[in-house]
């Protein structure tokens, strides 16, 4: 997305975050017969799949500044294996952790330098609304409208989200926006499309160390990469299978949703080298996928999924990785959601 003038405190923090999906011309089967699909609507860059990665080995994604404990220093080892403690999946359960109001923008009963309002997932819509979304209650509530004065041809793509309250956006012209959650302002960040070859991407923030910090990861349809949001420099890290979406936590798990495989996976990457940790095969997902968009939130996986034709709207689903089961939570949104960010404030227990 473009951007409205950012908040002046965007500027002074070297973070930026978010979490991804994609999108495509809800009505047209293809945008290019000459151009590949990437199974989210929009046609694969060629950048994406043939240029080299510049080497930008050197340029290691920097601590970008989320709620830190001075105290606390320690690298996070990501949890190799699915967590065996039962869960509640119904969706009427609305019992929530000891908290403040919701959106109260304080810090709340957790004390951990979040606001209550980071503890929630956030999507963006084709026609460019920001929405919160509450796995609760499994209901959307309009932000705002994100107007960053781009053409109106121009969509939004992929979304992830920051522990500052900012939302990254890429946009169908590969643009990089920055969005604020609390009052949907926007300014364009500093990356230029195509540096490390990439253009359009999945992304998401994983907590580095306990206290808060984090970093950014994307990836395209063949590799998994860093970005600093600092330098906007991309470091390679590892090929990838097929395009995904990306969701990190505050324990420092790094998932991709892979809806392109047989069956759709959801997989859980080592950060060094893209090696997968941990998997889980999916059900088959209704075919004639148009838009989809993931995140991992309180243990769990919530997939926002369109299907092609006129009419259609995103259902959401939630995946147990206790009961290894996908449940229809959301059967018509009304919205065609093409991005979902979740910050590493979010609860990564239910």
């Amino acid at each position: 997305m473009r951007w409205l003038q950012l908040v002046p405190r965007l500027f002074c923090v070297s973070a930026l975050a978010f979490v991804a999906a994609c999108s495509s011309d809800a009505e047209s089967p293809a945008a290019d017969d000459n151009q590949e699909s990437d199974g989210r609507g929009r046609p694969i860059d060629n950048d994406d799949t043939e240029e080299e990665p510049e080497d930008t080995t050197d340029a290691a994604a920097e601590d970008i500044g989320g709620p830190e404990d001075a105290a606390s220093d320690t690298t996070i080892t990501p949890d190799t294996t699915p967590d065996t403690t039962p869960s509640d999946t119904s969706v009427a359960d609305t019992s929530r952790p000891d908290t403040s109001t919701t959106d109260s923008g304080t810090p709340d009963a957790l004390d951990d330098g979040c606001s209550e309002k980071l503890r929630f997932i956030y999507v963006m819509s084709k026609d460019k609304g920001l929405y919160q979304f509450d796995p609760y209650t499994a209901t959307f509530t309009l932000v705002g409208q994100v107007d960053c004065g781009e053409f109106s041809d121009t969509t939004p793509s992929s979304m992830a989200m920051s522990t500052l309250g900012v939302a990254l956006i890429n946009y169908s012209d590969s643009s990089l926006q920055t969005v604020d959650i609390d009052d949907a302002a926007c300014v364009e960040s500093g990356w230029t499309a195509g540096t490390g070859g990439f253009s359009r991407f999945g992304m998401g923030y994983v907590a580095d160390r306990v206290g808060g910090t984090e970093t950014l990861y994307i990836s395209n349809a063949t590799r998994l990469a860093s970005l600093n949001t600092t330098t906007w420099e991309v470091t390679n890290i590892g090929a990838l299978p097929s395009q995904s979406e990306l969701s990190g936590t505050g324990n420092g798990e790094l998932w991709g949703f892979f809806p392109l495989e047989s069956p759709p996976q959801l997989l859980q990457l080592d950060r060094t080298n893209a090696t997968v940790l941990n998997s889980f095969d999916l059900p088959p997902l209704p075919p004639n996928l148009d838009t989809f968009a993931f995140t991992a939130w309180g243990g769990e996986f919530y997939i926002f999924y369109r299907l092609s034709g006129l009419g259609e709207t995103t259902r959401v689903y939630r995946f147990s990785r206790v009961t290894q089961e996908l449940e229809l939570i959301v059967e018509d949104s009304g919205i065609n959601v093409v991005g979902a960010g979740v910050s590493i404030c979010a609860p990564t227990s239910r």
